[in-house]
């Protein structure tokens, strides 16, 4: 980042104001200063001294220095820092940062800290010492760090990261009514003697860490990103996703429609939900790639969500909903009302019984395989028009613009003689009926 001029305080409580294009601007170190910047982009440090710094409307990177300072950072996508980043390690305080408008990035460092992101999607580290976070309104990422952290989300879809920490997490989220309104409450504790235990309000995504973790979702709809390790996610109520990541994994649905993520592999994976036992009834499993000990037990799990390699899944008695992504994938729905969703790559994709759903949003060239097209079971193929059009170069598209040619062993859908999808064992294939458009 570059800045014009470089200015420096040197008298108690400073009030600058700069009204010219972009600056540094510092602080006394021995003085308690208010700096003001302006709606240029600013480098502001306050350097020692208990200091209110403000960043105004541009794009700022606000520096407290020692000392416990305020620090606001306006409008613009800001960077707010409590401490002094050089001196880290020996200097701090307790500072209160406040975000503002835009995506926003809070970092409190040493000392016990208040921070507050404001509206936007802002990043927030307590770092050390017992600090307390509020995301705001928005879509926010909270990072306690060490020590005992109160982390409070705001409204937005916000998450928890303990990616940081150097040991497993235990995270217990729940539901409480506070005036007649359900809320997010929860407690994470770091460790196995949980000294380091933070509390949560209105949490609904949580980020474990590369150890062994334990996650339990609320009434919401979580996601439950266990990162590596041998974690147990657990969704609780509510339509959850949980990724498991690296290590042998037990992800739980629990109520609600559930979906296993592994977009995340390098590898492909295949996935069997309709395993049964005498005791726990039907159960599924999961390995990615070749490596039998990166596998994953699934229980309560509707939905999965593949790679961007060769994936093979297989659904069970429930409404089944299977994203292949990319690479050539194998999709069976089972019984139920299951919708597959090929994704890029050819792909071979049996619904079962069941009234199903062939969803086509990809066109790459590739040619999709479905091999028990039934429109006597209600079975219907869904294509996206905005991709279709996209993909064949088409002004506009209706129904009656696909065609279909028939063989011995099936048909064709095709679109200006080019066929994206085989219906094995079909001699017919009504368009009006059996096609829609979304």
């Amino acid at each position: 980042m570059y800045y014009d001029d470089t200015y420096y305080g040197g008298l108690a409580f400073l009030a600058f104001l700069v009204t010219d294009s972009s600056y540094s601007i510092y602080g006394d170190v021995n003085n308690n200063d208010t700096l003001i910047g302006t709606d240029e982009n600013e480098y502001i440090d306050g350097q020692g001294g208990n200091d209110t710094l403000q960043g105004g409307n541009g794009i700022d990177a606000l520096i407290g220095g020692a000392g416990d300072d305020t620090l606001y950072g306006g409008a613009g996508a800001d960077i707010l820092l409590g401490d002094d980043w050089g001196n880290y390690a020996t200097v701090g305080g307790s500072d209160t940062l406040y975000g503002g408008k835009g995506n926003d990035y809070l970092n409190g460092m040493l000392g016990n800290d208040t921070l507050y992101g404001g509206s936007g999607a802002d990043e927030l580290h307590g770092e050390a010492g017992d600090d307390t976070l509020y995301g705001g309104n928005g879509a926010d990422t909270l990072y306690g760090g060490e020590g005992v952290d109160t982390l409070s989300g705001g409204n937005g879809i916000d998450t928890a990261n303990y990616a940081y920490a150097t040991e497993g997490v235990t995270v217990e989220l729940t539901t409480v009514t506070i005036f007649g309104n359900p809320v997010g409450y929860g407690t994470a504790a770091v460790g196995t003697n949980g000294s380091d235990t933070d509390t949560l309000w209105n949490i609904e995504n949580i980020t474990g860490t590369d150890y062994n973790d334990t996650i339990t979702g609320n009434s919401f709809a979580n996601v439950l990103d266990g990162g590596l390790g041998d974690d147990t996610l657990d969704g609780g109520a509510g339509d959850d996703t949980l990724i498991g990541g690296g290590g042998f994994d037990m992800l739980l649905g629990g109520e609600g429609t559930d979906t296993a993520d592994y977009s995340y592999a390098e590898a492909g994976v295949t996935v069997k939900l309709n395993y049964t036992h005498a005791t726990i009834g039907t159960y599924g499993g999961a390995t990615v790639g070749t490596d039998s000990t990166d596998g994953d037990f699934l229980y309560g799990i509707e939905n999965i969500i593949g790679t961007n390699y060769n994936d093979s899944i297989t659904g069970d008695s429930a409404d089944n909903t299977f994203y292949g992504g990319k690479g050539d994938d194998v999709l069976k729905g089972g019984n139920g009302a299951d919708t597959l969703y090929g994704g890029a790559g050819a792909d071979t994709l049996t619904g079962g019984n069941g009234s199903d759903t062939f969803v086509f949003d990809v066109f790459d060239g590739s040619i999709d395989a479905i091999t028990d097209f039934s429109s006597s079971e209600g079975d219907v193929i869904e294509i996206d028009s905005s991709a279709l059009m996209d993909y064949f170069n088409l002004g506009s598209f209706t129904a009656s613009d696909i065609t279909t040619v028939t063989d011995a062993n099936g048909l064709s859908l095709q679109v200006n003689g080019t066929t994206f999808a085989y219906l094995e064992g079909v001699s017919s294939f009504d368009t009006s009926a059996d096609l829609t458009l979304v």
